[in-house]
């Protein structure tokens, strides 16, 4: 993890950078070892100048059966007790979230959930958008998931419009991607107005 521009947002997190194939690929990877958090500066995102807080943000994830994973776009300390922010929150039984985080009270808001789309023990590409109206929609694999009762998950909120950190809450045997999949970056964050 040396030569990563990662830093552990605790000291319980054990992470090593490896080799995993991604549709067909093979791509640099941080895989936990020991449930952890880790987190990046918004500066060593890759970004556009002049990128709006949330904007568009993509990540590939590996999860395990059974974990809670998260990775949040925050706006304050880099730890998963106290920010302001957003975060896909993926649950053991195959439901994601897209929570607010209000400050010392995680997941006080719950935007929507999506079961069924098999989210153990695969790669999936998971995608935030966020206009600067505040129009936040989620995409899983570059599709739309249909919510529970049929509705497409979007949602307008227009609060915390800065974001300085990304924050991955990891359990033993996820993994996150670090290089390129598909031809696009790990880790994107766009311009979205």
């Amino acid at each position: 993890m040396s030569n990563t521009q990662w830093q552990f947002s605790d000291t319980v997190g054990r992470f090593r950078v490896e080799t995993d194939t991604i549709n067909g690929r093979s791509t640099k990877v941080i895989t936990c070892k020991t449930a952890g958090s880790l987190y990046l500066k918004r500066e060593e995102m890759q970004q556009e100048a002049g990128a709006s807080a949330f904007g568009e943000w993509e990540f590939w994830h590996y999860r395990t059966a059974g974990a809670v994973s998260r990775v949040a776009l925050v706006s304050s300390t880099p730890t998963l007790t106290a920010f302001n922010g957003y975060a896909v929150y993926v649950q053991g039984a195959d439901v994601v979230y897209l929570l607010r985080y209000d400050a010392g009270a995680i997941g006080s808001f719950m935007f929507y959930s999506i079961a069924g789309q098999a989210l153990r023990n695969a790669w999936l590409k998971f995608r935030v958008s966020r206009t600067v109206a505040g129009i936040f929609t989620l995409y899983v694999n570059d599709a739309l998931p249909v919510r529970d009762g049929g509705a497409n998950p979007t949602v307008a909120d227009a609060a915390y419009l800065t974001s300085n950190y990304i924050v991955i809450e990891a359990q033993v045997g996820d993994k996150i991607a670090l290089g390129s999949v598909d031809g696009a970056n790990a880790f994107v964050k766009r311009c979205k107005g």
